[in-house]
Order: C-alpha cells, then structure tokens, then sequence
C-alpha cells in the first residue's frame, strides 16, 4: 500500500489494530511469533533485538514500528513489527495434532521408520500437549530424527505445512508492495482449490498465461531499443569515435544482435535458464559504454532499466518463481513454498540506505543513513549517486515526509534530536539545498521539554 502523507498514514494504521499488540504483550505470544517466522528464513536474533534490524543493518529506530520509507513512503517491516503482530488463535493451534493426525492420514506415503516415530510423538503429545512439534520429537528415544523440523513432513503432509506458511503472510499483508500483494492473494484463492499443492505448483497453473504477458512486455521495451538505434545502424559511418576504437555504427549492430539472440533465448522456453535480465543489461552496458553519442546510448540504458521485474510486474513474479531458478553450484530448481513466501514479503523490509555510497564518497555514520525499504534500497537506488536518485518523480517530496514522521516522533528514536538534525543536514548537502527541512517542529519540542 502506498500511503501519500503523513495524515493518510495515521489513518490507515488504524486498520492494524487487530493485528498489532500493545507494548506489554505476553512473551509467549513474541515465542510463537519467533517460532512461525521460522518458516520464512526471518533469523530469530534479528527479531530478539531492541532495534531495527533487516539482515545485520542497525538504525535508531528501536522504539517504533510501521515507520514510513523514506523513498517510496510505504510501511516498512522491522524487528519491532514481528514483536508486534498478533497471531490468530487457529494459527498459534495448528501445531501439533492436526500435524499428527495428517501423518496418520497420509501413513501409505511413510516409511517403518517414520511410523514408529510418528508413534512415539502421538504417545508423547498426549502427555504432554503444549509442546510444538519440533519439541516432541526432541523428546524421542529415537537417534535418526526423520521429521527433524517443519520442512521434513512436507512431502507427507504440504496442506498443512502450505496453511502455516499462508497464515504466516497474513498479517503482512498491509506491509506488502503492490505486486506481492496481488500474487499472495492469488496463491491464497488456489491453495483453497488445491490445498495439497506448493507454492511454486500453483503459479505453475497461471505460467502459460503470465509468460505471453511478460514476453509481451520484454518485447515492447526491445522494440522501442531497436527504434532507437535504427539511425545508428542505417548511418554510412563507421570510422571510430575518439574515445573508443568501435565506431558508433558498429556497437549499435552489436546491440541490435544482443536483442535478436536475446528474443531467440525468450522463444526457447523449454530452457531452464531463460531470459536473464540482469545479464541482457549487464552486456548492454558495456557495449554502450564504449559509445560516443553519449545522450542516445545513456537513454538506451535507461530504457533497458524498464525491462520487468518479479519486483515491478506480476507476470515476471509468477514466471520466476513458477519455474526454476539459479541455486549454488550453477544449478537450477523450483523454489521452496517456504523461499516464495520469504520473497512475498522481503521487499518491505526496513534496510539501512547510505544516502550517498561509500564508492561515491560517502562516509559511515548514521549522519549518512536512513531508513529505506530493501526494494528501493537495492533496486531502485542501488549504486545511484544520490543528486541523480532524487530526479526521480516524488524521491524529495517523499524524503520530506519521511523526516517530518521521524520529528513527530523524536521521542521514540534513539539519541533522536542529534540524528534528525545531522541526517537533515547531510541530506541538504548531498542534494545541492533542493532538500531542506523544516526543523522548527524539532526546536519547539527542544523547548518545550527544556521548560518541563
């Protein structure tokens, strides 16, 4: 959800009121949370922590959740949003008898091994109730642990382990971007038809359809590319610019046989590999680079950034993932319900952005970081130097938005007042004054507590 200002964010925070608990929630429920997050690869000493934290990056922003993305203003996830979800009752219950009574169930799928194990767990749960799963079979005399965690019985029983991951998301639902979010209610509006099926198998159901769209939106940026280069490639010169030993007609006939074999690759779909986005760009670069029409090359680049992604077309986030995808070791395989479910919701992580990058320049220190989603963080921004990233349509308006959230709540940050000025002033620097902050809400509240 894209939320447009600080007033409409307000707003529609409200709405979480049925999912987020108090300060004071019981520290079991933050143990079931743990637990369940589990199922998404969310490391556990990251969710423990008092700060916010997404993949080691520290910002002051300890005491607040639903904190606002200073690029794009929507709702990031940080540790403070997983202490603060509230569990639904069924959820919390799944565990370990319906597992047992699905292993019973699905008995022809077992080995002997197995079941005498699943009857050494059923004996132990009915002495012992409120142990999860994964306890009880801690609990067995049994050395060789055949359903050593969730992941284990998924083969035996995958409706159960698809429900866990389902209403794992849910709560996360109002976090997720626009794309994700129309992809998970699509995987919830099949899993109720094929309960048994993965993640993966049913997006492998929308496949056919999504790929003629996607190749329908690959191919109409490789179209306008080759409109572009057309002059360049009909020109009768083919001497070599001075600042490369390739003519410009010469590159331009190299990237026009980077597209043609490019749409050869995207006809071929029985290949694994496929279409690689980042590889198409990646070649693309270089040979641009070496152009000397620096204006039509850098537009060809930018053009090229356009090419879909599973993070900004549904098309392309249902053909990745339904297919197979690279793995270490220069493989490939499908990806785990588990793996789907973690990129449902990764792009609304809270990241630590260096506003301006340490090979542009910039220094460590939280006078040069802020709080951005991992989506704008890594794909938007990237390597962008700052003075070039906020050119982009509403980057400024937005950073505005995002330190007058944290002066509202100045209070809550860590060493609040020192980070809000410093960070105001870096971001003023960095942007040439294009970005300059109002800081007389900042001093009022200075004053105020001075005078209590």
């Amino acid at each position: 959800m894209k939320v447009n200002s600080i007033v409409s964010y307000n707003q529609n925070s409200k709405k979480l009121s049925n999912n987020i608990q108090t300060k004071d929630s019981k520290t079991s429920n933050l143990q079931v949370s743990l637990d369940k997050l589990t199922l998404m690869n969310i490391p556990p000493l990251a969710l423990q922590n008092n700060v916010s934290i997404s993949f080691g990056a520290k910002l002051p922003y300890g005491n607040l959740y639903n904190v606002i993305c200073a690029y794009c203003n929507r709702v990031m996830i940080n540790a403070k949003t997983f202490k603060a979800i509230k569990w639904p009752k069924e959820f919390i219950d799944i565990s370990p008898k319906l597992i047992i009574t699905n292993l019973k169930r699905n008995q022809q799928k077992l080995t002997l091994a197995q079941k005498r194990l699943l009857g050494e767990i059923e004996t132990l749960h009915k002495h012992e109730c409120k142990l999860p799963f994964r306890k009880l079979i801690k609990k067995t005399n049994n050395p060789n642990n055949h359903f050593s965690d969730i992941k284990d019985f998924y083969q035996v029983a995958p409706e159960i382990y698809n429900k866990q991951l389902i209403e794992t998301l849910k709560p996360f639902k109002f976090y997720m971007h626009s794309v994700e979010s129309s992809v998970f209610e699509l995987i919830k509006k099949l899993h109720s038809q094929f309960p048994q099926r993965t993640f993966q198998q049913l997006l492998g159901m929308l496949r056919k359809i999504n790929l003629k769209t996607l190749e329908h939106e690959q191919l109409e940026i490789l179209d306008r590319i080759e409109q572009i280069l057309r002059p360049l490639s009909n020109s009768s010169r083919i001497t070599p610019t001075p600042h490369s030993d390739i003519s410009d007609k010469a590159i331009a006939l190299q990237i026009k046989k980077l597209i043609t074999d490019t749409k050869n690759i995207m006809k071929n779909s029985s290949s694994d590999e496929g279409f690689r986005r980042k590889v198409f760009i990646t070649k693309l670069n270089n040979l641009t680079k070496q152009g000397h029409n620096k204006a039509l090359f850098g537009d060809i680049r930018k053009l090229a950034e356009k090419l879909p992604t599973c993070r900004t077309s549904k098309s392309a986030f249902i053909v990745k993932y339904s297919g197979k995808v690279s793995a270490p070791g220069g493989t490939f395989q499908y990806k785990s319900s588990q793996g789907i479910a973690h990129n449902l919701i990764c792009s609304a992580f809270e990241s630590l952005d260096h506003i301006e990058a340490s090979h542009n320049g910039g220094k460590n220190g939280l006078h040069n970081a802020i709080g951005a989603c991992t989506h704008c963080n890594n794909e938007l921004k990237g390597h962008m130097s700052f003075r070039k990233f906020i050119k982009r349509p509403n980057v400024i308006k937005n950073i505005k938005l995002h330190m007058q959230y944290l002066i509202e709540n100045v209070d809550k940050i860590q060493d609040g007042e020192n980070y809000i000025r410093n960070l105001a002033k870096t971001l003023e620097e960095l942007s040439e004054r294009k970005i300059k902050i109002d800081l007389s809400a900042l001093d009022s509240q200075t004053s105020l507590r001075d005078v209590i």
